[in-house]
């Protein structure tokens, strides 16, 4: 105190000082914010977060596709509302919900408390996933059916269908026929 007294010049240079600290800090923060953004701007989910009172703060670009949409993803909309709603009074919740339009989609909302209040809700695109494991069952199907041995020809001997029998290098041994020549 005595030295702003004394010397003006020298308390203005310690709050300068102090306030190019703050304006760092600030600087860095901001730098901080915008990087969890980005992140969460390039979630492939989509991500709804809303306060304790059920309002939404954030949404990131995939969830804003429902935001004010018609027809199916209006439905999608309010299953999203309702399912934070949910998580608000402290349940985890989860929801499939089938949109038949062109093209045919599957999605999983999944809503949960968080730990600050509030709630969080992530809709994931589930329909390729699906679409792949059914593909692969078919597949599965198809295969374990070809792979059954074929019904024995009418006529023949049950050996004459047999596979050969395979030595231990793999390759088939050769019967020689002693007595004929």
């Amino acid at each position: 105190m005595w030295r702003a007294i004394v010397c003006p010049r020298a308390g203005r240079a310690a709050r300068g000082g102090a306030i190019g600290a703050l304006g760092d800090q600030l600087r860095d923060a901001r730098a901080e914010i915008a990087r969890r953004n980005a992140g969460f701007a390039d979630v492939p989910q989509g991500v709804v977060l809303c306060d304790p009172e059920g309002r939404e703060i954030r949404r990131n670009h995939a969830a804003g596709e429902f935001a004010g949409a018609r027809h199916a993803e209006a439905l999608v909309e309010q299953a999203i509302f309702e399912e934070l709603r949910a998580a608000l009074d402290g349940s985890v919740r989860k929801r499939n919900i089938d949109l038949f339009g062109p093209p045919r989609r599957m999605l999983v909302i999944t809503a949960s408390p968080v730990v600050e209040g509030g709630a969080v809700a992530v809709v994931e695109d589930v329909s390729e996933r699906r679409h792949l494991a059914a593909m692969r069952r078919r597949f599965r199907a198809t295969l374990s059916h070809k792979r059954q041995p074929p019904a024995r020809p009418l006529g023949l001997p049950p050996d004459a269908t047999a596979a050969p029998r395979r030595a231990h290098g793999g390759r088939p041994v050769a019967r020689l026929d002693r007595d004929g020549g």
